[in-house]
């Protein structure tokens, strides 16, 4: 027994020995960088950088006799505040993962190597001090929204070894005015400009290369040359464009009245009032019987919404609520949306067994996806719109908002919707996208709604439900003032 359990100890033994000889990935930290070595590779990646004091950051090429090959995920983009105005790269690195230097807020120069291959996602979000950028041409890989909200970048070059301009790459950059695109390009998603401020031109500063086989520049615009559809377009003189800039007018003058109204609150304050303002100028919905319902709602746009039995029991009072889709939009007013795709998504990860619940309505559609509802959410409230309701179509006055943003881009400098609490006062002033009035507004659809005189948003939205590599979910919502509601009391 004792020569069995001496001889299990050694095999114990011999297998720690083993692991410990195969782990050849260790970390240290040396003048402020934190870094992982690989014993094998004789190579360093920086994780961290301790210093939130200093200036300007020089990156050695060898560390501890490892050479430094790579900058981590989050390596300087962590959320906290630090001093970082230049940071330089030395030509032994590679590649930059994914947040590595997001959110360096003073961050004005960066000096990149002619080794390095990729640039993560997200890199330098929040850079927005950041100027000029010079990518070397061995880059070849740059991840989606690598310089989103950069608002004080205005040139940054397209290197040649890159093949695709990935989605958001340059979104809410408001100050850069174009790119000169090079032949090797094959793919420019349709959001690289996303929210970019008016001093990008495409037809002044934006060329491609006549060699370009998949796209080329018309004016204002970016025409893919196999099918013939304009990728990006900024139109400058149309009928349609001058109508628009006229109502985009109107809007902020709109806006700005409110706005006056609450001159001595601050933006969080301000924001209250918002709701306030929306709770007491909404009456309660028109509770209807289910025969009324019946009678009334055919070839009316029929809305279902199933609800937890909190917003359920303030709907059925007539009281407000927002989802979490509005706020992430600090929107006001009651969002609904006839999702049954969504709910068959949910209702498919339940037991099999379960699914014969709903198995007897599948050739009535209405009931099939009332029970689905009824499934997903355990209650499900039916409901129709006042046929003298008055709506606002939302591509339409996300047009007419884009243009605001492009007459006031100043007003809408940052991008960040979160803050990190480490921030000096003064900074958060200045960073914070909720921070003013006019941001508050400018984000608040339902009270937007409101104030132009309409009951009902609506929008067939093809970006709420999102399949990553086809994009081919889409959603209806509308946010509705509940006075023109009409709902089954018995639904």
């Amino acid at each position: 027994m004792k020569k069995n359990i001496k001889i299990f100890y050694a095999i114990i033994f011999l297998l720690l020995a083993n692991l410990m000889i195969g782990f050849n990935v260790f970390a240290c930290e040396d003048n402020n960088f934190v870094c992982e070595f690989d014993e094998n590779l004789k190579v360093a990646t920086i994780t961290d950088f301790k210093n939130l004091n200093a200036t300007n950051i020089v990156v050695p090429e060898k560390i501890n006799n490892y050479t430094v090959t790579k900058i981590a995920k989050s390596a300087f983009g962590k959320q906290v505040y630090k001093k970082w105005e230049s940071i330089k790269l030395p030509n032994s690195i590679q590649e930059i993962d994914e947040k590595a230097f997001s959110c360096c807020f003073e961050l004005k120069e960066v000096k990149l190597p002619t080794s390095l291959k990729k640039i993560g996602e997200n890199c330098f979000q929040f850079c927005y001090n950041l100027e000029n950028l010079f990518i070397p041409n061995s880059v070849s890989y740059i991840g989606e929204e690598a310089f989103y909200g950069c608002v004080s970048l205005k040139k940054v070059n397209v290197p040649n070894s890159l093949k695709v301009l990935p989605k958001r790459s340059f979104k809410h950059c408001i100050s850069l005015q174009g790119l000169n695109i090079h032949e090797n390009i094959q793919k420019i998603d349709k959001s690289i400009f996303d929210d970019c401020g008016i001093n990008l031109d495409l037809d002044k500063f934006t060329t491609i290369d006549v060699k370009n086989p998949f796209y080329k520049k018309e004016g204002n615009a970016i025409i893919d040359k196999q099918s013939g559809d304009k990728i990006i377009n900024f139109a400058i003189s149309d009928e349609s464009y001058t109508q628009k800039l006229e109502e985009a007018k109107k809007i902020y003058t709109i806006m700005e009245n409110f706005m006056n109204k609450y001159k001595k609150y601050s933006a969080s304050e301000f924001d209250e009032q918002c709701t306030k303002y929306m709770t007491e100028n909404s009456k309660a919905q028109k509770i209807i019987t289910k025969e009324e319902f019946e009678k009334n709602s055919k070839d009316k746009l029929l809305l279902y919404r199933g609800m937890s039995k909190k917003y359920a029991a303030d709907f059925e009072i007539g009281k407000l609520f927002i989802t979490s889709n509005m706020c992430n939009e600090h929107g006001c007013g009651i969002y609904t949306a006839p999702e049954f795709e969504h709910a068959e998504e949910f209702a498919s990860q339940g037991a099999p067994e379960e699914w014969k619940l709903i198995e007897k309505y599948v050739n009535d559609t209405k009931l099939y996806e009332e029970m689905f509802y009824k499934y997903v959410y355990g209650k499900v409230t039916k409901m129709y719109l006042d046929p003298k309701s008055n709506i606002l179509n939302n591509q339409h006055l996300k047009e007419c908002k884009d243009l605001i943003f492009k007459m006031y881009p100043e007003k809408f400098r940052c991008a960040a919707s979160f803050m990190d609490k480490t921030l000096p006062e003064e900074r958060l002033k200045t960073l914070n996208i909720f921070n003013t009035k006019c941001e508050r507004l400018f984000h608040n659809s339902g009270l937007l709604t409101k104030l132009l005189g309409y009951d009902a948003l609506y929008e067939k939205e093809t970006q709420m439900l999102i399949d990553e590599e086809n994009d081919i979910y889409g959603s209806e919502y509308l946010v509705v003032n509940p006075e023109i509601l009409n709902v089954c009391k018995d639904s």
